[in-house]
């Protein structure tokens, strides 16, 4: 709120904004340019430039071109770090692995055969030894539980 007092310095500060402000558009319409800022430079079109991409993304390890480099079709221009697929090959690799050995044991246990055979294409990944450990002693186990089941309907049979 303005006092009436005031009111006459407001006035006043407006009108003065607005001359100087008149002022200046005049003498910017109006003055000469005598001179320029003279500048060494290169001018690239914009269509020059390619945007590269990679479909899953990721962290750029390596550069192998520079700014201004002619590339071909094929050239490689950055590595990207390959932590999350190294991550992922090793899951599919365990899985891989663990399916792989319940397999040669349910194969074993299908034939009656009394001791499991592994591919060669799964010893060669690693943990494999522990695996194949594991389903050994499931394969054991339960050839001990149906050798006693066995046992005990050989027995009843002769009962009968």
């Amino acid at each position: 709120m303005i006092l009436k007092s005031e009111k006459g310095t407001v006035n006043f500060g407006i009108f003065v904004i607005f001359m100087l402000v008149g002022v200046f558009g005049i003498w910017l319409g109006m003055a000469p340019l005598n001179s320029a800022a003279v500048a060494v430079g290169k001018i690239n079109v914009v269509s020059n430039k390619k945007i590269i991409q990679h479909l899953e993304g990721g962290v750029v390890d390596k550069i192998f071109v520079k700014d201004g480099d002619v590339v071909k079709a094929g050239d490689p221009l950055v590595e990207i770090k390959n932590a999350a697929l190294q991550s992922e090959i090793g899951i599919v690799r365990a899985d891989y692995l663990r399916t792989s050995a319940i397999v040669s044991r349910l194969e074993a246990q299908k034939d009656d055969a009394n001791e499991i055979k592994f591919s060669d294409d799964i010893k060669q990944i690693s943990g494999y030894e522990e695996v194949a450990n594991g389903q050994i002693s499931i394969f054991n186990e339960q050839k001990k539980l149906l050798d006693n089941e066995k046992t005990i309907l050989k027995q009843r049979i002769k009962q009968l």
